[in-house]
This record gives C-alpha cells, structure tokens and sequence, in this order.
C-alpha cells in the first residue's frame, strides 16, 4: 500500500492529540478546550498546538448572501501546519483573546481565506487584505489568503474561510465540549 506523505513541511513532525482513559478499552476521544489549555499550559513537547472543529457560516457584504463552509481554529493550529499565507498573515493571539463578557465561545473579527474562495468572491485581488466582510452578521476583517493547493487536513467539503474562536480560560469547564481536533507540531 502507497501512502501519501501529508502535503505540510516536516509532516513527520505533525501530530495529532487526542485523549485516552487509562486501563480502559475506550476508543480515544477528541480534544475538548479545556484539554487544549491544560496541554498548552504544560506543554513541554510541542512548537506549536491547536485545536479545530468545522461548520458553516453566513456571510454577506460581498455580493450575494452565501453559506460558506469553515474550519475554526483555535491556538496555533495553523502554525502546526507551517503553511504561510500566501497573503497576509496567521491568527495571532489578539485574534483568539477572548472579550470581557460574552459567550464561552465566539468567533473572532478576523478571517482567513482559502485560495480558492479568494477567486472566486476577490478575483484574485492582492489587495483584499484588511477589506471587510461580515460573517454571521459580524464585521470581520479580511488578515490573510492562503496559498493554491492548501488543504486543511481532510475537510470534505473543503473549507473557504477559516476563522479565530474566541475561548474564555476563566469560563471553560473541566471538561466541556470533546468536539475538537488537537493537532501540534513537535520541538
């Protein structure tokens, strides 16, 4: 059996975190945010970790109003990846800082595109960078365009937009929703 090589620089390095209970026979399961923090907190193996789910979202503002499929992404998910932008920049840490009040969970106001929805919705234009969009009737500021051929992992469909998710660490609980993949990039 031929098996591709993940398309990701040093994908030897690239891992994926899940849990396990031990002395069990339980099938491990997903990263829940508060495992992302407890894992990022003391973290001594990973250059970089984050977590991810997907869905969709509305977005409006340009052009016709239009469902958009997403990954959202949470810690340095992206830069375990080691993709850059082909514009633009990766979701800093401003970009997932949680406001004072709100929800647990909520999207942040920056978004990055793929290549592809990048033509498609720009026509290419290299100057979409800091352009506004509005996604689930939130202004969101366009900070980056990823690079032809990305590929978020195995999304099918494939993603348009990732965005920033916005987590309290003073408002998760112990263990909270498991509906997150980990994935890091070891030292």
């Amino acid at each position: 059996i031929l098996i591709k090589p993940l398309p990701y620089p040093d994908a030897d390095r690239l891992v994926g975190v899940w849990q396990a209970a031990r002395q069990s026979n339980a099938t491990p399961f997903l990263c829940s945010p508060s495992m992302y923090f407890t894992y990022r907190e003391e973290n001594r193996t990973f250059e970089h970790l984050g977590a991810f789910s997907d869905g969709g979202a509305t977005v409006t503002g340009i052009g016709d109003p239009e469902q958009a499929r997403i990954r959202v992404v949470l810690g340095g998910v992206l830069q375990a990846l080691g993709v850059q932008p082909m514009l633009g920049r990766w979701f800093s840490e401003a970009d997932h800082a949680p406001q004072a009040a709100g929800p647990v969970f909520q999207f942040g106001d920056t978004v990055i595109l793929t290549h592809a929805y990048w033509q498609r919705k720009f026509g290419g234009d290299p100057g979409v960078i800091g352009r506004s969009m509005s996604i689930n009737s939130l202004p969101t500021e366009i900070v980056g365009v990823m690079p032809a051929g990305f590929r978020f992992l195995k999304m099918t469909p494939v993603a348009e937009l990732l965005l920033p998710v916005e987590v309290g660490r003073s408002r998760v609980g112990l263990a909270g929703f498991a509906n997150w993949q980990g994935k890091g990039r070891l030292k």
